[in-house]
C-alpha cells in the first residue's frame, strides 16, 4: 500500500483503499511465506520416523492419531472433515488450515502483537475468496485449491478472533505446498490474490497502544487465564 501506516487511523485508510476484502490475515514479520502450518513441516518429514508417499496420508495419520487420544477430552462432537481439522489446529496440530479473521483491527493485532517481532516490519493481507465462502463446513463438498469457509462456534477463539479460515488443498506426493502471495499486476502467478499492507517496524508499539485502548488485547483475543496473564505481561511492556 502507498499510505504509510503511522496509527490506527492510517491502518483503516489502507483497508477501505483495498475495497471490499472479506478475509484478512496478520504476519508479524513481512518476510514469512502464507502457508499453512503443515506446510511448514515439509523438511521434519524425512526424519519423522513414519514413510508417507502423499500429503493425504500425512493428514490422515495426524487426525486419526487426534481423534483416537482426543477422545476424553472433547466436548464438541465434531460432523466432519474440516470441523477436526478447526479443533485439531486450535490445539496444536499442524493442518492444512490457514487462520484469518473477517475484522481487519484483529489481523493488525496479530501483526503487532509480540515485540519480539518488532525489529521487522509486519504485514496485514487482505483476501477476497476466489471461489466464494462456505458458510458451514457440512456445506463444503469439492476439495478446491483453496476453499474458504467459516466455523461453528466451537470455542471461544473462534467468537473473539472471529476467525474464519482457508483450507489449503494437500499437494500431489509430497511436493512443497505453494505459498500464497502478494498480488502484483506484472504478474502471471494465479496465486497472487492478496492485497499488502506493510506494518513498519517503528509504528508496531504505537498500534499496540491503541489497539489495547479499543480493547482489542491477549485477553479479548484468547478467552481465559493464558491471555490474561500475557495481557498482564505486555501493561509492563514484559514480553
Amino acid at each position: 500500500m502507498a499510505i504509510e501506516i503511522t496509527n490506527i487511523v492510517t491502518f483503516l485508510s489502507a483497508v477501505e483503499e483495498l475495497g471490499d476484502r472479506q478475509m484478512f490475515r496478520g504476519q508479524g514479520d513481512i518476510a514469512w511465506p502464507v502457508i499453512p502450518t503443515l506446510a511448514r513441516r515439509h523438511a521434519d518429514l524425512a526424519d519423522c520416523g513414519w514413510h508417507f508417499d502423499q500429503w493425504g496420508e500425512v493428514e490422515e495419520h495426524l487426525l486419526d492419531e487426534f481423534k483416537r487420544l482426543s477422545a476424553p477430552w472433547l466436548n464438541f462432537a465434531p460432523q466432519d472433515r474440516f470441523e477436526w481439522l478447526v479443533i485439531a489446529q486450535h490445539h496444536g496440530l499442524s493442518t492444512v488450515l490457514l487462520d484469518m479473521t473477517s475484522n481487519p483491527l484483529k489481523a493488525l493485532f496479530f501483526s503487532v502483537e509480540n515485540p519480539d517481532h518488532d525489529p521487522v516490519d509486519g504485514v496485514v493481507y487482505g483476501f477476497d475468496p476466489p471461489f466464494g465462502w462456505y458458510t458451514s463446513t457440512a456445506n463444503i463438498k469439492v476439495d478446491e485449491d483453496l476453499t474458504c469457509f467459516y466455523a461453528k462456534h466451537i470455542n471461544p477463539r473462534i467468537v473473539s478472533q472471529e476467525a474464519c479460515f482457508i483450507a489449503f488443498k494437500n499437494p500431489t506426493k509430497l511436493s512443497p505446498f505453494a505459498p500464497l502471495t502478494a498480488f502484483d499486476e506484472g504478474s502471471d502467478d494465479p496465486n497472487g490474490w492478496l492485497d499488502e499492507i506493510r506494518i513498519p517496524q517503528k509504528s508496531k508499539p504505537k498500534l499496540r497502544r491503541e489497539l489495547a485502548k479499543m480493547g482489542i488485547t491477549h485477553q479479548t483475543m484468547f478467552p481465559g487465564l493464558d491471555g490474561i496473564a500475557t495481557t498482564i505481561r505486555r501493561s509492563l511492556q514484559w514480553k
